[in-house]
């Protein structure tokens, strides 16, 4: 899942290079992303590019997270959280990664597939070090580059496994 255009891509490449399938959802998962999704810029494919659906509405990124969780093509989780955009919205608004965090938190509570996450520092790697710290803090796992996320996850996940 990618917050910004062409992150899935990325996101793709670096996981099917460790060995993970990275393949269609279920029907029912495309019928249900297809009522609601914001196809201009973005695209409820997998990988999902979700920021102009999401646009950091708590409810709409719930409501997605739940429709992967319950796919049964879909083992595990990645989501792409862009640190440029975010730290802009998070130095002025710092309830919004409260919130993240809070709507991650409890996804991953809920939920018994692995959820990873990257955050590119970009030129923000002060802010994202200390809002990496909050995403650690409750038990989210955040990685700074696809590939780094891709090889923890080949580390820990058995093979096969469909993202």
């Amino acid at each position: 899942m990618a917050m910004t255009g062409g992150q899935s891509v990325s996101i793709t490449d670096a996981f099917v290079g460790e060995g993970f399938e990275v393949g269609r959802l279920t029907d029912q998962s495309y019928e249900e992303l297809s009522s609601f999704f914001n196809i201009i810029g973005g695209s409820y494919q997998n990988p999902l590019d979700m920021a102009g659906t999401v646009q950091g509405k708590r409810e709409v990124l719930e409501r997605i997270l739940g429709i992967l969780d319950v796919d049964e093509s879909v083992d595990a989780l990645v989501m792409e959280q862009s640190a440029m955009f975010g730290a802009r919205q998070w130095k002025d608004h710092p309830e919004r990664v409260e919130d993240l965090v809070d709507t991650l938190a409890g996804h991953i509570e809920r939920s018994a597939k692995p959820f990873l996450m990257v955050m590119h520092p970009a030129h923000e790697e002060a802010f994202v070090a200390e809002v990496r710290l909050k995403f650690a803090e409750r038990g989210i796992p955040v990685f700074a580059s696809f590939e780094r996320a891709a090889a923890a996850a080949a580390r820990a996940l058995p093979r096969g496994t469909r993202s």
